[in-house]
C-alpha cells in the first residue's frame, strides 16, 4: 500500500522538476520501488515513458494514486473486521463468563486481581551477617518458619504493661463474660 505511495510521489518529483540534479537517483528509486510492487503484489505498474512531459504522465499518476487509494481502503477494511471480530470474541467471552464463571466476571468489574508473590529468594540476617539464599527447598523453609514465629500465640504479662496499656488490655466491666 505504501509503496504505491512512495512511486506516486517519487514520479510525481521526477516530471515535476525535470531538471533537478538528482533526477537519475530519483530514476532508480522508480525503479526499485516498481520492482519490489511486483514481487509483493504480483502486479506489475504500468510502462513509465521517462522523456514524457508531465502532461502526458498525469493519467499514469492518477491511475497510481487511484491504486494506493484502492490498497489503502482494503488495508482499512481489513483492519476494521480483524478489530470487530476480536470486539465479537471478547464479548462472547463475557457472556459465556456470565454464565458460566460469574466468580471471574465479578473481579473483572471489581478490578481484582489475584496478586501473588514470588518469593525466589530470601536474604537472611543472621549475627549482622546478611546471607541471600535461593535453593528453593531453603527458601520455602525459610518463609514457613519466619511465618511460624510471625503468627505464634504470645503471652502478653499484663501487669508489666505501662499505664495506658494496661487501661486498654483491662477486662470491660460493661461486658457480660457469660
Amino acid at each position: 500500500m505504501n509503496r504505491y505511495r512512495r512511486l506516486f510521489n517519487q514520479v510525481r518529483t521526477y516530471f515535476y522538476r525535470p531538471f533537478d540534479d538528482n533526477r537519475e537517483q530519483v530514476k532508480s528509486n522508480i525503479i526499485k520501488t516498481i520492482k519490489t510492487i511486483s514481487e509483493i503484489t504480483e502486479e506489475t505498474p504500468e510502462e513509465i515513458h521517462w522523456n514524457a512531459s508531465l502532461e502526458e504522465m498525469k493519467p499514469w499518476l492518477m491511475i497510481t494514486k487511484r491504486k494506493f487509494r484502492t490498497f489503502q481502503k482494503l488495508y482499512k477494511a481489513e483492519l476494521d473486521k480483524k478489530k470487530q471480530q476480536v470486539i465479537k470474541e471478547v464479548v462472547e467471552k463475557r457472556l459465556s463468563d456470565f454464565v458460566n464463571n460469574q466468580k471471574r466476571m465479578i473481579n473483572n468489574m471489581l478490578g481484582q486481581d489475584k496478586r501473588t508473590i514470588i518469593s525466589d529468594s530470601v536474604i537472611i540476617k543472621e549475627h549482622g551477617d546478611s546471607t541471600l539464599v535461593s535453593d528453593p527447598e531453603e527458601v520455602k523453609n525459610h518463609i514457613a518458619s519466619s511465618f511460624e514465629k510471625w503468627i505464634q500465640k504470645r503471652e502478653t504479662m499484663i501487669d508489666e504493661l505501662n499505664e495506658f496499656w494496661y487501661n486498654v488490655f483491662k477486662p470491660k466491666s460493661n461486658i457480660n463474660q457469660q
